[in-house]
């Protein structure tokens, strides 16, 4: 496991245990180097939600918006069509869900 995960995992404590001590210490960003990982603009964001036709809520209406169709929150045909279109045309795998990749390249998150 530590060969696939290690490195990453050990990023982010190294940034969490950074942003704690600043945080304890009162020590701003300039008194001492911040790993890349405590830099909340360069982590990815790890809140969103993995959606799909009978999915609805925020993150539905968020795809929607992105997509530039009629939000409602509601993933329905409409919603699967265009989405399955855009992610052929961006390369992706065109499932109809809506997950990680999709929404980094729809620029929802980081």
């Amino acid at each position: 496991m530590w060969q696939t995960f290690g490195r990453g995992w050990q990023a982010r404590v190294d940034g969490v245990r950074a942003s704690g001590q600043q945080l304890a210490t009162g020590a701003s960003a300039s008194a001492a180097p911040v790993p890349v990982a405590a830099d909340p603009s360069l982590m990815p964001s790890v809140d969103y939600e993995i959606v799909r036709r009978g999915s609805r809520g925020i993150w539905v209406e968020k795809l929607q918006e992105a997509l530039g169709i009629t939000v409602d929150g509601i993933f329905g045909p409409e919603t699967e069509a265009a989405l399955k279109a855009y992610q052929q045309d961006a390369g992706l795998t065109d499932g109809g869900v809506a997950g990680r990749k999709t929404y980094q390249a729809l620029g929802l998150i980081a």
